[in-house]
Order: C-alpha cells, then sequence, then structure tokens
C-alpha cells in the first residue's frame, strides 16, 4: 500500500491501443505503463510476448515477494499447460504464490499485468507441487485464481458505482474483508459517473467500447480505455454510450 498522506492523480487513458510499445530488455517482450506509484513501485502496464522473436517464457516454477493480477488480452498462454489463457481470462497470484510450473507461450500474447512493489522473480527448481501454493506457513487471505473464462462463474449482481447509475457486477477475487478484489463489470447504455469523490481505489479498464470522458478527445469511443481513480480522488466524468464490458479492480494491497 502507498505510504503517501495524498492520494496519487487520477489517470485517464481514452485510448490504450494507441499507446506505443516499449520494447523492454528480454527478446520479444514489450509493456505500455498505464500507471506507477512514484513511492512504492505498485504499477499497471500491458505486457506483450511475441516467441516469433525470441520471447522465452520463465522455463522454471517461481514465486514473488508481492502479489501479480493478471488480465488476459490475447493468447493463447498458460503457466502450467491446464488453464490456458486468452482474452478475458483472469490470473491473481497472492503474494508468495509459487506458480509457472510449465509455462507455455505459442503465439503473440498480451495481457493487462498490475504488480505490488519489488516485483522479481524468485525461483523453485522443485516445487512441492505442480498447483498453485503458497510458501509462507500463513497464506494470504486472498486465494490465488485461474480462470480461463471467469464470467462463466461469476454470479451477476446490482450495484451502484461510483454515484447512483447501476452496473451489473461480477466479483471474481476479494479478499475476505473485501479490502481489494477483481470484478468483471457490465456498464448499462446512458451510465455516467455522479459521485464526486472515490471512497476507495479503483482501477477500470473496458473491453469493448462505448466508454467517453469529459475532456478529452479520443473521436470514436476506444475498445481499451484505461483510468484509475485512487482513494479520496475525484470522479472523472464518464458515460457509456453503449453497453461495456470493464475489468475492475478496488481496494489496496
Amino acid at each position: 500500500m502507498s505510504t503517501q498522506e495524498e492520494p496519487r492523480d487520477v489517470v485517464i487513458i481514452a485510448d490504450v491501443d494507441a499507446l506505443p510499445w516499449r520494447k523492454l530488455p528480454p527478446a520479444g517482450l514489450y509493456s505500455k505503463s498505464l500507471s506507477v506509484d512514484p513511492v512504492s513501485g505498485a504499477r499497471t502496464a500491458i505486457v506483450r510476448m511475441v516467441p516469433q522473436q525470441g520471447y522465452v517464457p520463465p522455463a522454471t516454477a517461481h514465486y514473488h515477494d508481492t502479489y501479480e493480477e493478471i488480465l488476459g488480452l490475447a493468447g493463447p498462454f498458460t503457466f502450467d499447460t491446464e488453464v490456458w489463457l486468452s482474452h478475458g481470462s483472469y490470473v491473481f497470484h497472492p503474494a508468495g504464490t509459487v506458480h509457472g510450473f510449465a509455462s507455455v507461450v505459442p503465439e503473440d500474447s498480451i495481457f493487462l499485468s498490475r504488480v505490488g512493489p519489488g516485483h522479481t522473480g524468485n525461483s523453485v527448481p522443485e516445487p512441492a507441487q505442480r498447483q498453485m501454493y503458497s510458501i509462507y506457513a500463513t497464506p494470504d487471505a486472498r486465494a490465488p485464481a485461474s480462470m480461463s473464462e471467469p464470467l462463466a462463474g461469476a454470479a451477476a449482481t446490482p450495484r451502484a458505482f461510483l454515484g447512483d447509475g447501476v452496473v451489473q457486477w461480477h466479483e471474481i477475487s476479494a479478499h475476505p474483508s473485501r479490502r481489494h478484489g477483481a470484478a468483471m463489470v457490465r456498464f448499462p447504455a446512458h451510465w455516467r459517473s455522479t459521485a464526486d469523490v472515490a471512497e476507495e481505489t479503483f482501477e477500470i479498464f473496458t473491453l469493448s467500447p462505448g466508454m467517453v470522458f469529459a475532456d478529452t478527445q479520443p473521436g470514436d469511443s476506444a475498445t481499451t480505455s484505461f483510468v484509475r481513480i485512487p482513494a479520496g480522488g475525484a470522479v472523472p466524468a464518464m458515460e457509456c454510450t453503449t453497453e461495456v464490458l470493464a475489468f475492475v479492480t478496488f481496494g489496496d494491497i
């Protein structure tokens, strides 16, 4: 969690697809930065893996000392050859979760990545089992998750969001206390934000076009837009011209 006393700035990226890719040191790996905490280093980014350009996934199981949250955008790819991930797939690795038992990236693959500070890999050459498990004596209360089709098992709950506009909320992962979690959300046509201030931190990543923002000129609404509103931050003016499917995370980890 950030140690800043003041909330981080609101981030609005009306067209994520228009952002340029930044080449990373490993061959065939690229990223687009969406939001970075200047104090902790926690960040949200888009990551692209291109095996045709030499990208090779980690060959050994590993864990991180912080959380890792993934939304598949293009694929397929896998961490264990059991659950294959593509557009709309979801993964959550709490800190200390051993994973990556048999990573395979057969084709150009893209995912949204949310990670905490100090996101480095700790190798586990001989994992205790071939399913995700925690190295900690007391595992994180928020369970690990790996879902190829998260909407298939998530019931819809109508709820007001960022004001009095009602959305269909499909919760897919959350801490038992609901201090933080993730949901697939359907915004109806004509939904608009009416709240002045966010009571908790939200990140919204759209998976279909139709969400538009005040003070921006994106032309036709982009398929992929990104908004980060920190707890205590001013809620930007947003509205949907048609039904929009979005991935929404809430709270700070």
